[in-house]
């Protein structure tokens, strides 16, 4: 999970630690991001879109020219049709409002993972 508010990040990390299935670590920013993956492995990156240094548009398109099978979920705030549009260019696999429940977040990982 990748969003440079700490209490966003934190407040994710708790909920979705609830399901055994899934294991979270966190990164404040793209930067960041890409060196974690560098030594840890991953199958989703929940990625906050609007970020300082490298936004998630960018931090997108870098994970997946060097990571083809991770997925890719985009939050924010502001959800609408520009940012999806160019989230999904990026090859975002799904793009959600940070106001969704748990509960539809962790469908939306286990469906971009085909295990729904």
């Amino acid at each position: 999970m990748v969003d440079d508010h700490p209490s966003v990040r934190q407040g994710l990390h708790t909920l979705l630690n609830f399901y055994p299935d899934l294991e979270v670590a966190e990164a404040s920013n793209g930067e960041e991001a890409i060196l974690f993956l560098e030594h840890f492995k991953a199958s989703v990156v929940l990625l906050d879109i609007n970020m300082p240094r490298k936004n998630g548009v960018q931090t997108t398109a870098e994970i997946l020219s060097r990571y083809q099978h991770i997925k890719v979920i985009g939050l924010s705030v502001d959800c609408d049709v520009v940012f999806q549009e160019a989230m999904k260019r990026a090859g975002a696999a799904k793009v959600l409002s940070k106001e969704v429940v748990v509960e539809e977040l962790y469908e939306a990982i286990k469906g971009v993972l085909g295990r729904s």
